[in-house]
């Protein structure tokens, strides 16, 4: 259980996601789809090792979720 961000009410974090990163020229572009990580459906903290091997040089990279349902989850 944790805060909610946008109403600091109590939520429960726990539905699946995915992570995507993107690459982009500018805050927040999304021009080239980095990685793409399977399904996160645990709580547990787990290590992670993506590659990431773009076409192209990039300024940023943006952190994407992508979940089911209607309530909003976060990445640590």
């Amino acid at each position: 259980m944790s805060r909610s961000t946008d109403s600091e009410i109590i939520a429960n974090y726990a539905k699946p996601i995915v992570l995507r990163i993107w690459g982009g020229d500018e805050f927040c572009s999304r021009k080239e789809l980095l990685v793409e990580t399977n399904s996160i459906e645990h709580a547990n903290w787990i290590e992670y090792m993506l590659f990431l091997k773009p076409k192209k040089k990039y300024q940023f990279i943006t952190l994407k979720r992508i979940f089911s349902g209607k309530k909003k989850l976060n990445i640590l």
